[in-house]
């Protein structure tokens, strides 16, 4: 990893649920960092500094259903498995996609052992496990799969094993809890680790429910390949009501309605996650394409398997799922982007590190400008696609990345009216810290007024003492020190220093930090004093 401190600056950030405007994010080893572990315990300015031109910093996307694209089909794609994934998982980050899971839709066992066990890491968008969607489904509800190759859980778990072979780099299946033998195989499965979907099912609330109650904690692309809403049992579609549980949702104008988006938005936001369904046709023009068996027309944006009016995947990208979101709901860019960020991070058990750009989670970022269009991607703090070469500027820090001591600084006064240099090997930087607190009360403020604050009494022999300035000197050192790490900048029209909008912020955050500290050494006294015992563990 490389150990240089990136920071993204002049940029709006979603995190904890809201966008931070005019922020900056601090990016090292490939993780974001703490600002206050660099400012405090490092005295550190960045290395590199990227500057966003007031861009949208996002979590990178999560897409944990994709068949394929760009020509590429996973299913069909066997011999050359592996360099289709490569062509797919680089594709996807034009579209601020991260992370992804790769799906097989309902194969031969044969199609399976040759596949799975070649589908590894990416050059790309990172892969987040297996999505097999099939072949336990129900006849009924196979849209565009082949139905000879449908199966039951004829021996529970021994079934799947037979029908995948090898089921660790499975993380979802897509079954159709009715089938025989499904709810027992469910529990099953749920123990190993795999996350269970309900989809392409004819299943009843209670069956779905059921289903739920044995470990299922997903439905697959909600509305489609499943019973429709009716009054009396309102099948799958009851859940939202009835249990927690995750759905996913293809918002590409085609397979759901926008009124139909208000409709599972309004009933359980938490649990939306947005998914493109993708298939070989992404990114492919209009007109007639064949994926494997399948002869498929694209038109009007849409998919269809051709000659007829059944889908058979999305072509939209996971960006624009996000904008028709944002435009069908008029929920807002931060939920928006989360249904397609924290929500499957959650659902997949990686939401430390995944799908938010909280400190310690992984720099994978995605950034937007106002209509979701991706400008550039970023996968551990390295971006691996920009739109344009202006997309964003990156500044080149020559200096050490530290504040800058002068060399004197142990030696020098700092006044005349002192006998000796200070004591305190860290005078220095109490004396920046000062001074940018009294910047941030009274600014504009220049080399004269610091001379003056920091003044004092000089001894004048028998005669009387009088007041006397700080040095110059120090004081000057002090403001360039704070102009270098881009806190203060200097007034138009005038010789004094103000804090700039990010050094605002470090003041307003470091204070709110401190307080809280200062409360925990104020309890923790009380709590000695009292006689209570308390245990500080070990770093």
């Amino acid at each position: 990893m490389d150990k240089k401190l990136l920071r993204f600056e002049n940029c709006r950030i979603l995190k904890n649920g809201q966008i931070l405007e005019n922020d900056y994010l601090l990016v090292r080893d490939g993780k974001i960092i703490n600002y206050m572990d660099v400012f405090f315990d490092e005295e550190r300015a960045p290395d590199i500094r990227i500057d966003c031109k007031g861009a949208l910093l996002s979590p990178g996307l999560i897409d944990i259903q994709v068949n394929g694209g760009f020509g590429v089909d996973f299913a069909n794609n066997i011999e050359n498995i592996e360099e289709g994934l490569k062509i797919v998982s680089e594709g996807l980050l034009q579209h601020g996609v991260t992370g992804f899971c790769p799906t097989l839709v309902s194969s031969s066992p044969d199609v399976y052992r040759k596949v799975i066990p070649k589908i590894g890491a990416t050059s790309g968008a990172i892969n987040l496990g297996i999505h097999i969607e099939g072949p336990f489904l129900n006849k009924k509800r196979v849209g565009a799969h082949s139905i000879e190759n449908l199966r039951t859980f004829e021996n529970g778990i021994k079934t799947a094993e037979e029908v995948y072979g090898d089921l660790s780099k499975i993380k979802i299946i897509t079954l159709a809890p009715e089938i025989d033998g499904a709810l027992e195989t469910i529990k099953q499965l749920k123990e190993k680790g795999i996350i269970i979907s309900i989809g392409h099912s004819e299943a009843n609330l209670s069956t779905a429910e059921a289903a739920f109650k044995n470990g299922a904690s997903l439905i697959t692309h909600l509305f489609n390949a499943m019973v429709p809403f009716h009054h009396r049992d309102p099948g799958i579609l009851g859940l939202l009501t009835s249990v927690p549980i995750y759905f996913g949702l293809i918002n590409d104008g085609c397979h759901t309605h926008p009124a139909a988006v208000k409709i599972a938005y309004r009933a359980h936001y938490d649990g939306l996650i947005l998914v493109t369904d993708a298939i070989s046709a992404l990114g492919l023009h209009e007109g007639i394409h064949r994926i494997g068996e399948l002869e498929i027309e694209i038109k009007n944006n849409c998919a269809y398997i051709s000659g007829t009016n059944t889908l058979c995947g999305s072509m939209l990208p996971l960006n624009g799922c996000v904008r028709l979101l944002d435009e069908f709901t008029q929920c807002g860019k931060i939920k928006a982007i989360e249904a397609a960020t924290l929500h499957p991070a959650q659902l997949l058990g990686i939401a430390d590190k995944k799908g938010t750009l909280n400190d310690g989670a992984d720099a994978d970022i995605t950034i937007f400008d106002d209509n979701f269009n991706v400008l550039s991607t970023w996968i551990a703090g390295r971006c691996v696609y920009s739109k344009t070469a202006d997309a964003f500027e990156i500044i080149e820090n020559q200096s050490t990345g530290k504040i800058e001591i002068p060399e004197w600084v142990d030696l020098v006064k700092s006044a005349k009216f002192k006998e000796l240099a200070p004591y305190d090997q860290d005078w220095f930087y109490t004396r920046c810290a000062a001074t940018l607190r009294h910047i941030y009360f009274r600014a504009p403020v220049g080399v004269g007024t610091i001379t003056k604050i920091f003044g004092g009494r000089k001894r004048n022999g028998v005669r009387p003492s009088h007041y006397c300035r700080s040095s110059g000197s120090v004081a000057r050192k002090t403001l360039q020190a704070l102009e270098n790490l881009k806190l203060i900048e200097k007034v138009p029209d005038s010789r004094g220093r103000r804090l700039t909008a990010q050094g605002r912020r470090d003041v307003d955050r470091i204070a709110a930090q401190l307080k809280v500290a200062s409360k925990k050494k104020q309890l923790l006294k009380k709590q000695q004093a009292a006689g209570i015992t308390v245990v500080v563990p070990q770093a």
